[in-house]
């Protein structure tokens, strides 16, 4: 690394295997730049000021594994300009300035496991864009300005394991020939390996029933900062093995009763920075759940039939903060899990902290406790409440 190439060197070792050319303030990439290095498997462009690549830049690299073109200034890219490149596993464009695809820049990619695209100015995806990449891992779409993806246009993907949607546009999708307002159920049916799904920071305001059938190995869930003001019944059934469930910062004002019960794996559930002014009985009946956050809602109570009580492990963080909870008699069971350690009172970042509860400046001093633990359910709790 020079820090001072304004192009590529003609003089790199012809046995060269790694090719480190990052940092430097190369413009464009021309044609047959690469041809000589049969022997390559790395090579680092990222941190240049590459404008342009000329059809057949990468010819020659018939060993390359890693290309890396990161933080440079390309608006656009030759169609097939990667088409030699089938021992390619890890294609790095992120932070450029692309802001569409030539439909077949992809072909020939079947070794793929990595493609990053987040940063860029993508507003629309080709609907056959991934169709060589049955190999494909992980697929960064991040930080693009995407409103809307072609119907089918990840049904190509059978590898696809993680797959990141966030901070986009996508409010609408197409449905058919007409512009629907939300997610076709189809549109994640066919990667089935998929295990982390980020849809967060996006402008979703509804999901449509079926979004996420066949999911069934995903592992993790983003769809935080939406504008999603409700939830269909029975969203989240064929999601049996996940363990983080993301819906902060979105508009719910209510949930559905039983949204949740088919998640018997779930171990943290985030429903923070949202409406919820209550919560319907049994509505967290979740075995494996050790961490649930409900801070910056409209609750003014929480009673312990929300719970399982007997079905949760040995401790439960909670956080709570930011909801207007009246110390009554209907939360004396909250001081009761606590006291016992079954229950400990969290911040979103991880510090203790007591319910805030309205009127008084001690949570607990209008509450009178007379509990008696029943096998984990604290079904006989009761509490007067002092003038």
């Amino acid at each position: 690394m020079c820090q001072e190439l304004v192009g590529v060197p003609h003089d790199i070792p012809a046995d060269a295997e790694q090719v480190l050319l990052q940092g430097n303030l190369i413009t464009e990439i021309r044609s047959h730049a690469f041809s000589r290095l049969s022997n390559c498997t790395t090579l680092w462009l990222t941190y240049n000021k590459i404008r342009s690549l000329e059809s057949g830049a990468f010819s020659g690299l018939y060993s390359l594994n890693y290309l890396h073109m990161g933080s440079n200034e390309l608006a656009s890219l030759p169609p097939e300009v990667f088409v030699e490149l089938s021992s390619l596993k890890v294609l790095n464009l992120w932070i450029n300035k692309l802001s569409s695809l030539p439909v077949k820049i992809f072909n020939g990619l079947a070794s793929l496991k990595w493609l990053q695209l987040q940063s860029n100015q993508l507003a629309s995806l080709p609907a056959k864009i991934f169709k060589d990449l049955s190999s494909l891992r992980k697929l960064w779409l991040n930080g693009n300005q995407l409103s809307s993806l072609p119907a089918g246009v990840f049904n190509d993907l059978p590898s696809l394991q993680k797959l990141w949607l966030d901070h986009n546009q996508l409010y609408s999708f197409p449905i058919g020939n007409q512009l629907g307002a939300s997610l076709p159920p189809s549109i994640l049916n066919y990667p089935i390996r998929m295990q982390k799904l980020w849809l967060n920071g996006d402008q979703l305001s509804s999901l449509p029933a079926g979004i996420f059938n066949d999911l069934k190995s995903l592992q993790k869930l983003w769809l935080d900062y939406n504008q999603m003001n409700s939830l269909p019944v029975g969203i989240f059934r064929d999601l049996t093995s996940l363990e983080k469930l993301s819906l902060g910062g979105n508009q719910l004002d209510s949930l559905p009763a039983g949204v949740f019960m088919d998640l018997t794996l779930l171990k943290t559930l985030r429903l923070a920075d949202n409406q919820l002014s209550s919560l319907p009985a049994g509505i967290f009946p979740l075995p494996a759940l050790t961490e649930l956050h409900l801070f910056d809602n409209n609750l003014t109570s929480l009673q312990w039939t929300v719970f399982d009580l007997a079905a949760y492990p040995a401790e439960l963080n909670l956080t709570l903060s930011g909801n207007p909870l009246q110390c009554d008699s209907r939360a004396c069971w909250i001081k009761q899990a606590e006291t016992e350690g079954w229950l400990e009172f969290y911040t979103y970042d991880g510090n203790v902290h007591y319910p805030e509860c309205s009127g008084s400046d001690d949570p607990w001093s209008n509450v009178t406790l007379t509990c008696t633990n029943t096998g984990n359910y604290y079904s006989e709790c009761f509490g007067s409440d002092t003038p």
